[in-house]
């Protein structure tokens, strides 16, 4: 991915909706208790028909009654209500950004920056990713990551001796390697410049590829490795910074199938912050994340960005988007090109 990026402001906190149907309602409208009510439809006079008498059949159940476990077919414009009390309704996994929160009739509640309210008994507040990539030291052309969630320093005292294991690293580690290798028990090994060494198994390195024939001696660019889910940035054919990634998940059912394009593009465009949603594929929800952070356009509706929903970094993870850490991708989005001026909220490359 070629790109020849920008300032950043404060991110309100984001909600996760945890019910299988939680509700948006107009932040003017007063919340009230709820009530179960038993109602039977009107007809055009105002009487009311008996749809569970002879000959009639029960009238199918709104899907955000169904019972847990059963299949729920829903688009994302289903779940639109505008009734003017209730706005929308949200399926688990939607993502709101709270601009406050309050108390009303004994319960708490969320505004949104888009002013709706949500409840927050129906929501939680999801931990946000810690991770945070390498930059190069001079001389250093390699990085490595731990993924695994118990991952340990290793040494070799003798060459074919049993490497003796050391204190334990963190999950998502990163530092310099120096480009040498041991293979003990078919186990690989890979030396730090801090004359440590990583077991293959436990985490991941950078192998970018060369720099492309579009890319100048001295112009930025980003190689994404979907192999190895790591990034590396350069200017021209020096390493500055690398990180952990989590591409695209793969599958061999088409419509579940959302491996990352491979090929080169420019940065279109790049946003502070944006709202991403759309139709679940192969039978998946609808997805909507409000405030999605630092994201990069490159090809369509395919961009980098910051993912604070969840902490997967070095797997397959997204829709086909290059999912980095919050930390990484406001990285990314002040270094690369086009800059954003001060004070705005984003901006497009021009064909130059």
């Amino acid at each position: 991915m070629a790109g020849p990026a920008g300032s950043s402001s404060a991110q309100p906190a984001v909600a996760k909706a945890t019910a299988k149907s939680a509700k948006a309602k107009d932040a003017d409208a007063k919340p009230d208790k709820a009530k179960d009510v038993d109602a039977k439809p009107a007809d055009a006079k105002g009487d009311a028909v008996d749809t569970e008498g002879a000959g009639g059949a029960s009238p199918a159940k709104p899907w955000w009654q169904r019972d847990k476990g059963e299949k729920v077919e829903v688009r994302l414009e289903d779940l639109n209500q505008r009734d003017g009390v209730l706005y929308k309704r949200m399926v688990r996994g939607f993502f709101i950004a709270v601009n406050r929160t309050f108390s009303s009739n004994g319960r708490i509640w969320y505004e949104t920056t888009d002013g709706l309210i949500a409840p927050a008994d129906r929501m939680i507040i999801p931990k946000t990713p810690t991770l945070k990539g390498l930059e190069f030291a001079n001389g250093v052309r390699q990085a490595g990551f731990i993924r695994a969630h118990k991952g340990y320093r290793y040494a070799f005292e003798e060459e074919r001796k049993k490497p003796k294991r050391l204190d334990r690293l963190k999950r998502f580690s990163a530092f310099g390697l120096s480009g040498k290798t041991r293979l003990y028990k078919k186990a690989r090994y890979r030396e730090t410049t801090d004359g440590w060494w990583m077991k293959g198994v436990q985490g991941t390195y950078t192998s970018p590829g060369p720099r492309p024939s579009e890319v100048g001696p001295d112009e930025k660019w980003i190689d994404v490795n979907v192999t190895r889910k790591t990034l590396v940035a350069f200017i021209g054919d020096k390493p500055v910074y690398a990180t952990l990634i989590a591409p695209g998940k793969r599958s061999k059912v088409r419509k579940r199938d959302h491996r990352t394009k491979i090929g080169k593009w420019r940065i279109r465009e790049k946003h502070v912050t944006t709202t991403m949603d759309g139709d679940g594929t192969g039978g998946d929800l609808p997805y909507s994340i409000q405030d999605v952070p630092f994201v990069q356009y490159y090809d369509g509706s395919y961009a980098l960005h910051g993912a604070f929903w969840h902490h997967n970094f070095g797997r397959e993870q997204s829709h086909g988007c290059v999912n980095l850490s919050p930390n990484d991708a406001k990285y990314l989005f002040n270094w690369t090109e086009p800059q954003l001026p001060r004070g705005w909220h984003g901006v497009w490359s021009s064909e130059k």
